[in-house]
């Protein structure tokens, strides 16, 4: 764990305040390790989930999901309600080919977005409803074209 908290420690500011929208790294909070065997493999990335503060009353210390390279490299994964702009880790998911996609790789990824600490639901087995608070805030589909792909659309039931 010293190494993915060195390094986390080094990407972002050392400070306990944080302007709105900055990420800022608590490392007086535990790092979690995560155990997705499968999506670990396919991924070659190690998966832990830290707290942030993000400057936000809202959203004033978020939980994020982090996948580790071999080489260092962090990608994250914020909760979707909260932003989607720091969430480069998607992209990392959306590399994987096809062939490995399934009921069983598409559920270890919704846990995976659980772990950010958002609410979904299923509908099927690739399509998700995210709630924010009590109302269907967002769909989350995964199809698949060659590798996989992660639609995040507004819920259409939803008021414009």
């Amino acid at each position: 764990m010293k190494d993915i908290q060195s390094i986390l420690m080094s990407m972002f500011p050392n400070t306990e305040v944080s302007d709105v929208g900055q990420l800022v790294f608590l490392n007086q909070h535990e790092i979690i390790k995560l155990d997705f065997p499968r999506v670990q493999s396919i991924t070659k990335l190690e998966f832990y989930r830290a707290k942030f503060s993000t400057g936000y009353r809202k959203f004033a210390i978020i939980d994020v999901v982090l996948g580790l390279s071999k080489n260092k490299d962090v990608f994250m994964l914020t909760n979707p309600v909260f932003s989607d702009k720091n969430s480069n880790l998607v992209k990392k998911f959306e590399d994987v080919k096809s062939e490995y996609v399934d009921k069983s790789f598409i559920a270890d990824l919704v846990e995976i977005y659980r772990a950010t600490g958002v609410n979904i639901t299923d509908v099927n087995a690739f399509k998700y409803q995210i709630w924010f608070g009590n109302q269907k805030w967002r769909i989350l589909e995964f199809e698949t074209n060659g590798t996989l792909v992660i639609k995040s659309k507004p819920n259409s039931k939803l008021p414009k």
